[in-house]
């Protein structure tokens, strides 16, 4: 047995190896019932393959014209049996008007994403060809889907549009995947949003980028380039963190000042600690926020020095972000005590 994988598409994929030989033969192949058919199946899929591929050549090498049809149907529900039938119909001047090709096939079921919960889903990603694939993989799925093509543009649209999956991709130029990683936990902990489960999506064989996505705060890491049916089993992973009639999430206005400035207190500590490359963006994205809670909550000094950090961090120079971060951690401690 192999991993579960998506009956209907392994069909699609099979009948577009034979087609070209199919059309010079003037004979259309298709697949019947695929609704019928159960979805996601655990199953020896290599030999699945092979015994689909062979059954369709020996079809298309005896067509000469008509129609070859392949399907899938329950032969005995209680061992999972179903019997696979490739049939060709000539047209009435063929020698051979009719073939027949059956073999049976046990076929678990597999885990499937599409029943009941439809989930929000950020692709994170600087390639468009690499966002245009993921949308065609979730297209007829419950699954909502929208991309951008970078970190920064992710935690704007995440500060209105929370989401319930993020894949984010790593190696992205500006603010790599990592640091969007980080941005999306202090934004979620800032506003106080349920946690995303982030699939980190990195290069095959870069164990490295996996251990630091994992630090970083993702969830899950698949390596690229992304198959369909790792995508599914992936998003057949993602816990039910939200309740099914959710309550309203508490905004910054409706949290007591000593949590906000908790709140952003440990976040500054937290990236001052953590330094690397990406702590002056880390930084801004903290002061842009900070700005807007503290604000909300009525803390005009903490909106004033949050809107200074931003700014030194927009400026890029890393002593004084992190001086402006020093003065604005001093004086939540003063606030606070």
């Amino acid at each position: 047995m192999t991993d579960a994988f998506d009956l209907p598409q392994l069909i699609t994929d099979m009948i577009a190896e034979v087609q070209a030989a199919a059309e010079r033969q003037g004979v259309f192949v298709e697949a019947t019932h695929l609704a019928s058919m159960p979805r996601w199946v655990v199953a020896d899929e290599p030999r699945l393959r092979r015994m689909l591929l062979n059954g369709l050549d020996l079809a298309v090498g005896a067509a000469t014209s008509g129609v070859i049809t392949l399907r899938i149907d329950r032969q005995d529900a209680d061992r999972d049996r179903w019997t696979c039938a490739i049939d060709w119909q000539g047209d009435d001047a063929d020698p051979v008007d009719s073939l027949r090709i059956t073999f049976g096939v046990e076929l678990l079921p597999g885990p499937s994403t599409d029943a009941d919960r439809p989930l929000r889903v950020l692709v994170v990603d600087d390639s468009a060809q690499h966002r245009t694939l993921v949308a065609a993989y979730l297209a007829g799925t419950p699954h909502e889907v929208t991309a951008v093509s970078g970190g920064a543009e992710a935690i704007e649209r995440l500060r209105a549009n929370p989401v319930d999956v993020i894949l984010m991709d790593l190696q992205m130029p500006g603010m790599d995947g990592g640091a969007a990683i980080r941005a999306v936990r202090d934004l979620e902990a800032a506003q106080q949003q349920v946690p995303a489960f982030i699939i980190a999506l990195t290069a095959i064989g870069a164990s490295g980028d996996a251990l630091e996505a994992e630090a970083a705060g993702a969830d899950d890491c698949l390596a690229k380039p992304l198959s369909r049916a790792a995508i599914f089993k992936a998003l057949s992973a993602v816990p039910e963190a939200r309740p099914a009639s959710p309550t309203p999430a508490a905004t910054p206005a409706d949290l007591p000042p000593s949590q906000v400035l908790a709140i952003a207190r440990h976040q500054v500590t937290t990236i001052l600690m953590a330094g690397g490359g990406t702590q002056v963006e880390r930084l801004r994205i903290l002061g842009n926020t900070l700005r807007t809670t503290a604000g909300d909550a009525g803390l005009h000094d903490i909106t004033h020095l949050a809107g200074v950090l931003e700014q030194a961090a927009e400026r890029g120079d890393l002593r004084e972000t992190q001086i402006a971060a020093r003065i604005l951690q001093a004086w939540m401690a003063k606030v606070q005590a």
